[in-house]
């Protein structure tokens, strides 16, 4: 039994599909069923359950007009029914469109400030209905595009929604504008940057403006207008003093600085608001309060600019990888760390010098040493790991270490110390910890001096050994150090 329109469509496509398809195919296996039947009639007695399934089976195939038949007239008693209904919903969905468009006109009326939460409320649950009107007249075509009628038309519900459209952005932008002004007076003084407040009040103003210009036929609307134009301006008259000392990078050294220029001390608390601070009526003082606030917003930008590079370097972290079977690790990957280093350098150099960071000029001096200390590791790092790399496979050969004992005390040293300090870096990869690492400089930088000495005893050791068998001299080094490390096999 369909309930509605959809479920009415989809029983009539049913019965079309029963009716054409279904009933032919099934009469064709009902055709072939009888043939199996008597084909087995010759050979088996048919039991009575049998038979009389054979009976159902059969008859069935006859009832079926009756029922295509009955069903039809369901559906030809339920299309009157739900286009008798479909006919009283557009009436009705008319008789509020009516509604819709006579409580738009009643709108000229409205022009008191203090109802226009009131009018408000009215306009966005009148626009939210109009919206979902739309989706009403969707529903209501698809019906009658279902019964093969002409779709209906509304246009007094586009007619009404351009209609209310002024007096909802009106509502719209003096409630914002009351709300904003009630947050921005009464917060703490900087909570809100006055960037931000000149922006929106200007919007909000421009807007105003020009639907004060479109209601000037409907007398109490534009008045209603004009009140919120008004407020609007008398707000931005204090907008000089909003953007100095509203401005959130000022602190108490900027403040004690005004105190003095205005001749009393102001306490920065949670009780000094917007509000307070033009009560105290220091335009007079506005030019004076610029400079200050100039710099406190300089200031400002610099210290934020500072945290923003040490939040930066938190989760940057180095990629240390295990290197061959040798036990240890070895630093990989490091570009972007690079990129990252060399940029924030020269933002600190930058800073350092700039005349408005006296008052984070130790933080500043700071972090550039600890960058400095970071690339310098950085640098001995990566030659120490270069060499170590180059030695460790010729200084892990018995035979090496045999000829060259001297040369290879030393590299067992820088072996120790590269080994310590790798497996410390493998348990925190975090790239801001190796700054703290007790001397990791130091440890660097003997390591890289001992590298030299060995690269230095290495070449003359290889020397020596050209000089004693000439043909060496067609060899690169590490050619002839493969065939010095094989003392134990003549024939190389």
């Amino acid at each position: 039994m369909p309930s509605n329109t959809a479920q009415l469509m989809d029983l009539l496509k049913y019965v079309q599909n029963i009716e054409t398809i279904v009933l032919l195919e099934m009469e064709d296996r009902l055709r072939m069923v009888m043939s199996y039947i008597i084909g087995l009639s010759d050979y088996v007695f048919f039991t009575p359950v049998e038979m009389k399934q054979n009976n159902t089976t059969f008859l069935w195939y006859l009832r079926m007009p009756k029922v295509l038949e009955d069903h039809k007239a369901l559906v030809d008693t339920k299309s009157e029914e739900f286009q008798a209904d479909l006919r009283a919903r557009i009436l009705k969905f008319n008789e509020d469109l009516k509604l819709y468009a006579k409580m738009v006109d009643e709108m000229a009326n409205n022009g008191n400030i203090d109802e226009l939460p009131k009018y408000h409320k009215k306009a966005t649950q009148l626009d939210n209905r109009l919206i979902n009107a739309m989706e009403r007249i969707d529903a209501f075509n698809e019906e009658e595009a279902a019964f093969g009628f002409e779709l209906s038309q509304y246009p007094i519900r586009k007619f009404t929604h351009d209609k209310l459209g002024p007096y909802k952005k009106l509502y719209d932008n003096a409630t914002e504008f009351l709300q904003k002004y009630d947050e921005w007076m009464h917060a703490r003084v900087g909570s809100y940057d006055p960037e931000d407040i000149d922006g929106e009040v200007g919007t909000i103003y421009r807007t105003i403006y020009k639907l004060e210009k479109q209601f000037a036929d409907r007398p109490p609307v534009a008045g209603l207008a004009c009140n919120v134009r008004e407020r609007i301006e008398e707000f931005k008259d204090n907008m000089p003093i909003i953007q100095t000392l509203g401005n959130p990078g000022m602190k108490s050294r900027h403040w004690e600085l005004i105190s003095e220029i205005v001749g009393f001390p102001i306490i920065v608390d949670d009780d000094l608001t917007l509000e307070k601070i033009i009560d105290y009526s220091l335009d007079e003082y506005v030019d004076k309060f610029e400079a200050i606030s100039e710099s406190a917003t300089k200031e400002n930008n610099l210290e934020k600019a500072l945290n923003r590079m040490v939040t930066e370097w938190k989760d940057q972290e180095f990629t240390i990888l295990p290197y061959k079977d040798s036990g240890t690790y070895v630093l990989s990957a490091v570009d972007d760390i690079q990129v990252l280093l060399d940029d924030h350098l020269i933002k600190s150099q930058t800073m350092k010098n700039s005349p408005y960071i006296k008052p984070f000029e130790k933080q500043i001096i700071s972090w550039e040493a600890k960058l400095q200390l970071l690339q310098e590791i950085l640098d001995e790092w990566l030659k120490v790991q270069l060499t170590w790399m180059y030695l460790e496979p010729i200084f892990s050969s018995p035979d090496i270490q045999q000829q060259m004992p001297e040369e290879g005390r030393r590299f067992s040293a820088v072996d120790k110390i590269w080994r310590d300090l790798m497996k410390t870096c493998y348990s925190d990869t975090k790239v801001m910890s190796v700054v703290e690492i007790d001397k990791m400089v130091e440890r660097l930088k003997k390591c890289n001096a001992l590298l030299d000495l060995i690269q230095k005893g290495l070449n003359d050791y290889l020397e020596k050994k050209r000089l004693y068998f000439p043909r060496f001299f067609f060899l690169s080094n590490d050619e002839l150090l493969e065939i010095l490390s094989e003392t134990k096999d003549p024939t190389r």
